[in-house]
């Protein structure tokens, strides 16, 4: 014959009787599944839940170290491409160069064969134009840019903020 314990409910209170067989069961009075724990010599009823509580906070702490992990490579990879932000285009910045060469080059060459009228106010119409285009792409660039590093700027304060939260989840466990 097995030996007999008599232990309570850890969550009713109920009178349970265990013999040396038996490691897991469910109290009859109110259900909760328990686990019997025996250790020396003593025999305790621990929660199945206790333990579900145990190994969640091990899942989570390993979960809060892996997103550790890959918010800082994110946070790097949005910091850098906000770096790589340029004030305008390069391909913009060259093309208006020629064009203000171009248009200083004909106003030059019709002030020197003497040109007058037409082509002169034709040539300062384009100069004007240039000029126009300049400001215009670098207002665009600027605008557009400016989007870009609130955007950028939001997505690396919100991954800080999620950094934060998941460090303190490893430093309680």
């Amino acid at each position: 014959m097995s030996d007999v314990f008599v232990l309570t409910c850890a969550s009713c209170g109920g009178k349970l009787q265990i013999t040396t067989e038996i490691d897991r069961f469910a109290c009859a009075y109110c259900g909760t599944e328990q686990i019997v724990k025996r250790s020396g010599g003593t025999v305790s009823l621990v929660p199945v839940i206790a333990g579900i509580k145990r190994v969640q906070a091990g899942v989570d702490k390993t979960a809060s170290e892996l997103a550790i992990v890959r918010l800082i490579k994110e946070i790097d990879e949005l910091t850098q491409q906000k770096a790589n932000l340029e004030p305008f285009p390069k391909s913009a910045a060259t093309g208006c160069t020629w064009l203000i060469f171009l248009g200083l080059a004909w106003a030059m060459s019709a002030l020197s064969f003497g040109m007058t009228g037409f082509i002169t106010i034709l040539v300062a119409i384009l100069f004007i134009f240039c000029i126009f285009l300049i400001v215009s792409i670098l207002d665009s660039t600027k605008k557009s840019n400016d989007v870009q590093a609130t955007y950028l700027n939001n997505e690396i304060t919100r991954r800080k903020s999620e950094l934060s939260r998941n460090r303190q989840v490893v430093d309680k466990n």
